[in-house]
């Protein structure tokens, strides 16, 4: 999206965009030539996920955009968990039935 678009706003699409739980995991970059910090501010406060300056090279647009793409399809892949989150899952579940084993053993 743009900040400054004919007819619509790209802060005001951005939240409606976010507000539509079809589009919650779709990846929302700003391209644009507004560089002021208040306005990357607003955008990412607005559900935006990166804001790059228009006068960006394609290769790097290129691997943005393909980096965005594949973390929201790692996204839907761990049912809306982030990798993170679902890596401290598995820790924990690992850690609690290792516990689990050794309190059994002792008993």
């Amino acid at each position: 999206l743009d900040i400054d678009m004919p007819d619509i706003d790209g802060l005001d699409l951005c939240r409606a965009i976010r507000s539509d739980s079809r589009f919650l995991e779709t990846p929302v970059v700003f391209i644009t030539s507004n560089l002021s910090a208040e306005m990357r501010r607003a955008a990412y406060e607005a559900g935006g996920e990166d804001y790059i300056p228009k006068s960006i090279e394609g290769a790097e647009l290129r691997i943005r955009i393909a980096t965005r793409l594949r973390r929201a399809s790692g996204r839907r892949r761990w049912g809306g968990r982030g990798q993170l989150t679902q890596i401290a899952v598995r820790h924990q579940r690992a850690h609690a039935t290792s516990g689990n084993h050794s309190t059994q053993q002792q008993s």
